[in-house]
């Protein structure tokens, strides 16, 4: 279980930028290329009287040492080209799409890949380097240099790679869809249910929560932050082993201050006569807080990220609605995918089917209002943006089961008129 306290909540912003971030595979083939040259200087050694380095390398220990030292400055050279290319893409996607997008790139394996194989590279010469002796009549390290060489290669195939790769990525579509397909994955992991039931009636209420007001207890965040994630299992199991109704709060996605409502517990546990609290820093860490919003857990943020790209582009310093449509396309993909499929009510019950743990999670109404309302604000002037989401709507509406008509029916009759006034 994840400690949700201020040193945990640290802990763990920490561990998703090493994880997340840019350091965590260069550092692995730091590691790697050390393994790797400490390997061959053995090797070396092992074989120097089977194999003479003569064999792979025709030079002295003077010739050795110059080419090493040559691929170590090139490849700290283009470790720092595309690192400034990296932060230039980073900056541009920021300032053009979205600052949210950058999370992506961030992730982007191609990068982390090509600054490990140049960082590598950088370290296995350097370590190959300490171990030529200059005043050495002989040579005997004809494995590490072949192998240097052969970094060396590699590295330039790595950067006319990364080229081709950015080239491709920084285009719109690229950046489009790369958020869509994690939105997809988040969706399918967090916003249907799998299930053989009809299609909730989303115009009625889901379920009459009978919760007594107020609760017993008000369990406080320890620390402000944006919820990430919240450990269902761990709750359910925790509320049904104390008999306890607990309702988290906030909804994943949503900020919540130091201090303020986390979770709402109505029962008693066992060490509330002694006043202590372990028992509930318990149920407070299965909400896990963090500094913003993490896509694989949230669905509803790749959802946002679509959004903010669409307004962005709708801006007057920008005017780019064809940009606008690539985000909405994607939209229409998502919400075709959870039209005709029940979405979790956030209610969970022990396996007596007694109530235990509520959550608040979204609507179809919701994930709609969210789609369209803020794209159809900007884009009221734009025809080809109010055609699209017409478009959209109108494909929505005959994929959609009854309970779902009325609420893309009301969504259609508003993007009609700003259609009519654009035209």
């Amino acid at each position: 279980m994840q400690d949700s306290g201020p040193r945990g909540q640290a802990a763990s912003q920490l561990r998703q930028q090493f994880s997340g971030g840019l350091l965590k595979i260069p550092a692995l083939f730091v590691v790697g290329s050390l393994a790797v040259a400490t390997s061959s200087v053995v090797a070396d050694e092992l074989l120097s009287d089977i194999l003479p380095g003569a064999v792979l390398f025709r030079g002295d220990s003077d010739s050795a040492r110059s080419i090493l030292t040559s691929i170590a400055g090139a490849a700290i050279t283009l470790t720092a080209l595309v690192f400034s290319v990296t932060m230039l893409v980073l900056q541009l996607a920021g300032s053009q799409y979205s600052p949210r997008s950058v999370g992506a790139l961030l992730k982007d394996r191609t990068a982390k890949y090509t600054l490990g194989v140049f960082v590598g590279t950088f370290t296995y010469t350097l370590a190959v380097l300490r171990t030529i002796d200059p005043a050495s009549n002989g040579f005997d390290r004809g494995i590490s240099v072949a192998i240097g060489v052969l970094f060396g290669l590699v590295t330039v195939g790595f950067f006319v790679n990364y080229v081709n790769h950015v080239a491709l990525q920084i285009r719109p579509s690229s950046i489009i869809a790369n958020v869509a397909t994690a939105t997809e994955a988040a969706f399918d992991d967090h916003l249907v249910v799998d299930d053989d039931d009809d299609v909730v009636d989303d115009e009625q209420p889901r379920a009459p929560l009978l919760l007594p007001d107020p609760p017993a207890r008000i369990i406080p965040a320890p620390t402000a932050g944006v919820v990430q994630s919240i450990v269902v299992d761990t709750l359910l199991a925790l509320s049904a082993e104390h008999d306890l109704i607990v309702r988290v709060v906030p909804a994943v996605g949503e900020f919540v201050p130091e201090g303020g409502p986390l979770i709402h517990v109505w029962g008693v546990l066992p060490d509330d006569a002694d006043g202590g609290g372990e028992e509930y820093e318990r149920l407070d860490r299965t909400v896990v807080l963090g500094r913003e919003r993490d896509l694989h857990s949230d669905p509803m943020y790749g959802l946002r990220q679509l959004i903010d790209i669409a307004e962005r582009a709708l801006s007057p310093g920008i005017n780019d609605p064809t940009t606008a449509c690539q985000a909405i396309d994607q939209i229409h993909n998502l919400l075709r995918r959870v039209v005709c499929r029940n979405l979790p009510n956030g209610v969970h019950v022990d396996d007596d089917g007694g109530l235990r743990v509520v959550i608040s999670e979204p609507t179809w109404k919701n994930l709609l209002d969210l789609a369209v309302d803020e794209i159809a604000h900007y884009g009221d002037d734009s025809l080809q943006v109010g055609r699209r989401l017409d478009v959209m709507l109108r494909d929505l509406l005959v994929a959609a089961p009854p309970g779902r008509v009325a609420s893309i029916v009301r969504k259609l009759d508003d993007i009609g008129l700003n259609v009519e006034r654009a035209g």
